[in-house]
């Protein structure tokens, strides 16, 4: 029962500390029942050291003992409730705790603490002097027992004659301990108007308390509040930053575009700087080509008349040619006629010779008939020795005359070779001629080629200029639509902006509205709502900045759209003149085709005389060779034939006179036979008579 009601007592005395109502509300958290706990283990500790002692006998402590727990079990109990306040950050719905709650339950416990450890000092004090006072009534009472067992013992020897003693002792006793249960009474009196006082500084720390705890939740919800405000501002902020990174993406996108638009400009103005100097230079070929054709022309006409130069002195050689071909047709058939006469000259002295192996023949048989008849036939013999010598260097001039008629034939059969080699060559020359024309014709056609493959690059040239012009409208149509897309986002960040202006002068309003309510509170409070005040002005900057910065983005904005405007007509000018440009470029590249075909064609003429005036030169030459040797060979032939007439009149005179020898030796022969048969036939006569 003790215990129970001590632990009531010293409960109801540090209720007194603590708020009803922040008791219900920290009620069921875990520093509430820790404290209930460290409340209950002091009781229990107190009432046991109590029992220990041998105090609870005394009234006194059941009434006015305090409990005596070990200080650093309590600075342990305390330092754990800190630490479970601050590893406490989660409520029950998961949400941390703030920083302002934790605070002022923290100060209440250290508050708390101190003015236990103040109890605790008196406590010790006060159970050091009860001690003593105990210990020193202890040793009393054991006196007066150990003296009244004497005191029994004598008196059971002495027969009572101590009575009187003991009972002033008793006085004694009994005096000293009205003393000290008077000096316990004013000590008790004096612990009740300490326990009063306090009480009252309990209730005016509890009204303090109070108060400040009122404080505390009106600066909780301010702060709230203001935080609320703060991440609403935040938020919107955030937000703002978002738009302003958007708007700032769409200012980057458009300066791409503007870069881009640029860089098509730039490249449209090379593109029409390359068409006016191409055009530049295709007059300048054009010029050109005109100089050349005329040079050409110059150079045809002239051509065309050494042409017909070179036609009339053709004709003039084919004239003398022909003349030529006819005295080697008649030197030709001289020679036919000459080695006919040569071939019958042959005949006869083959015929001659065959007469004259006869002669031989017959002599030879008069030889040997006539064996007498030596003397005389000698002479014969000698003449006829002399007559064949002279046929000997008959047949020699014969065979000379034969061998040089067969080398005359052999050279001119020669010549007749070398002729044929000629018109072989010539017939080369005639087939490469013929090739290098085949040549030049098919390098024609590559030309051709070549100019398909340009007219086609042209076109595709044409082709990619139509596909620039698609993408610069579909890059112009883009461009609307951000555009568009920019205005109306910039609309809406306008409507954002008035109504973050309206909630700013709602925060300003509230603002006042928390200014009048915290004046009256706290300097925690003050530098809280100043920081956050702070906070309120850095948003205010910013939003200004913002602001400034959104009137800045509608300045680039409007400077870009004037600048894109101006793009696009400088790019639709452009395009008038890419346009007009691209017409008088197929204007010069079709005079640039007439006059390529016609430059082709006067250099396919100019190529064909030239190959022409080539052909007949190179006729010319040949001719002019041919004739030389012509002329050469029919001098040649000429002398040959003269020659040869003089060798066949030499040979006719020589075959008249051999002719003529001959008959003459037939005749002497014959008569010079007949002589002998007539002296035979009188030898003979002679011999028979």
């Amino acid at each position: 029962m003790t215990k129970h009601r001590f632990r009531e007592s010293i409960k109801s005395f540090f209720g007194h500390h603590v708020d009803p109502e922040k008791d219900e509300e920290l009620k069921g958290s875990k520093i509430v029942s820790m404290f209930d706990t460290y409340v209950q283990h002091i009781f229990e500790h107190w009432y046991e050291d109590m029992t220990l002692q041998g105090l609870s006998n005394y009234p006194y402590w059941h009434s006015h003992a305090s409990p005596t727990p070990s200080i650093s079990e309590i600075d342990e109990k305390v330092a754990t409730i800190l630490k479970l306040i601050n590893d406490e950050e989660v409520e029950e719905n998961g949400v941390p705790i703030a920083n302002s709650k934790k605070e002022p339950l923290v100060q209440l416990i250290e508050d708390f603490h101190r003015h236990y450890q103040n109890l605790y000092a008196h406590y010790d004090h006060l159970t050091e002097e009860l001690r003593k006072k105990a210990h020193g009534k202890g040793e009393k009472d054991a006196s007066s027992s150990s003296s009244s067992d004497s005191d029994s013992d004598g008196y059971s020897k002495d027969g009572g004659s101590k009575n009187g003693h003991l009972e002033r002792e008793l006085q004694a006793i009994t005096e000293g301990i009205k003393q000290e249960l008077e000096t316990a009474n004013l000590e008790i009196a004096d612990l009740k108007q300490k326990l009063t006082d306090t009480r009252e500084e309990k209730d005016a720390l509890n009204s303090d308390y109070l108060a400040s705890l009122s404080k505390v939740r009106e600066a909780e919800k301010i702060i709230t509040n203001l935080k609320l405000d703060s991440e609403r501002s935040e938020s919107e902020k955030s937000k703002l930053v978002v738009e302003n990174e958007e708007l700032r993406n769409k200012l980057d996108a458009t300066a791409k575009m503007e870069a881009e638009l640029n860089q098509t400009s730039e490249e449209l103005y090379r593109e029409n700087n390359n068409l006016i100097l191409e055009k530049e230079t295709a007059v300048k070929r054009i010029e050109d080509s005109e100089k050349f054709t005329e040079d050409l022309r110059r150079e045809v006409s002239l051509l065309k008349e050494e042409n017909i130069s070179l036609k009339q002195e053709l004709d003039t050689v084919r004239g003398e040619v022909s003349d030529m071909q006819q005295k080697l047709e008649s030197s030709e058939q001289r020679v036919s006629e000459l080695s006919r006469s040569l071939n019958a000259t042959v005949e006869e002295n083959n015929s001659l010779n065959l007469k004259l192996s006869e002669v031989s023949n017959e002599i030879q048989l008069a030889q040997g008939t006539i064996q007498q008849l030596m003397a005389e036939m000698s002479q014969s013999k000698e003449e006829l020795g002399e007559k064949e010598r002279e046929l000997l260097t008959l047949q020699e001039l014969h065979e000379v005359h034969g061998n040089q008629s067969s080398a005359q034939l052999k050279e001119l059969e020669a010549q007749v070779t070398s002729l044929e080699l000629e018109l072989e060559q010539l017939r080369a020359t005639n087939r490469e001629q013929v090739l290098q024309i085949e040549n030049k014709a098919s390098e024609a056609k590559q030309l051709g080629e070549v100019n398909i493959g340009l007219h086609s690059q042209i076109s595709e040239l044409e082709m990619m200029s139509k596909k620039r012009e698609e993408e610069l409208l579909t890059l112009a149509k883009k461009f609307e639509d951000n555009e568009k897309e920019s205005l109306s986002r910039v609309e809406n960040l306008t409507v954002q902006i008035n109504n973050l202006l309206a909630d700013m002068k709602s925060l300003r309003t509230q603002k006042a509205q928390l200014e009048e309510h915290i004046a009256v509170k706290d300097d925690e409070a003050s530098t809280q709502v100043k920081s956050l005040m702070d906070q309120i002005n850095n948003l205010q900057q910013e939003l200004e900045s913002l602001q400034s910065q959104k009137a800045e983005l509608e300045v680039q904005l409007e400077s870009k759209t004037r600048a894109i405007s101006d793009h696009v007509i400088k790019i639709e000018n452009a395009k008038e003149e890419i346009a007009s440009k691209s017409e008088d470029q197929q204007r010069v590249l079709q005079e640039k085709e007439g006059l390529l075909a016609q430059m082709k064609e006067l250099e396919f003429d100019v190529n064909s005389l030239k190959n022409q005036k080539g052909e007949l030169e190179e006729d010319l030459r040949t001719k002019i060779k041919e004739n030389g040797q012509l002329r050469e060979e029919s001098l040649g032939l000429r002398s040959q034939i003269s020659e040869l007439e003089m060798i066949s009149k030499q040979r006719q005179e020589e075959l008249l006179t051999l002719t003529k020898k001959f008959e003459d030796n037939e005749k002497e022969s014959l008569s010079r036979v007949e002589n002998l048969t007539v002296q035979i036939n009188n030898l003979l006569a002679d011999m028979e008579s």
